[in-house]
């Protein structure tokens, strides 16, 4: 079977989580095999925050449904939609210019992209 699919399809979710931390070489493996993922249109719509602050992870129990096992989460990763990066990244490549030249408004990001 490829590899891929067997992974994928071996794959469980764990709810605990053993007092050993994150080292820093798994962290950047794990946050460079993130930032290379597939994404719709390789829009790349989202920001990583890595949160370590305890009272944060408390906090995001709360706001995630009771979830209590988050707390406990050596290595903690908020994957955030964050449309000022596309935004930016579209002025930084010269979008906005490319447009100007072929006499085109550069679409911007509008409420109704936050529902895809």
């Amino acid at each position: 079977m490829n590899p891929v699919i067997d992974t994928i399809l071996n794959r469980k979710s764990i709810r605990v989580y053993s007092e050993q931390p994150v080292t820093e070489a798994e962290k950047q493996t794990i946050l460079h095999a993130a930032i290379r993922a597939p994404t719709a249109g390789n829009l790349m719509l989202y920001s990583i925050i890595e949160v370590s602050d305890q009272s944060l992870k408390d906090r995001l129990v709360l706001t995630c449904d009771n979830q209590s096992f988050i707390a406990k989460a050596p290595l903690l990763l908020l994957f955030a939609a964050d449309y000022q990066r596309w935004y930016d990244y579209y002025l930084l490549t010269g979008v906005d210019s490319f447009c100007q030249s072929r006499q085109q408004v550069m679409r911007r990001p509008e409420e109704g992209d936050l529902t895809h």
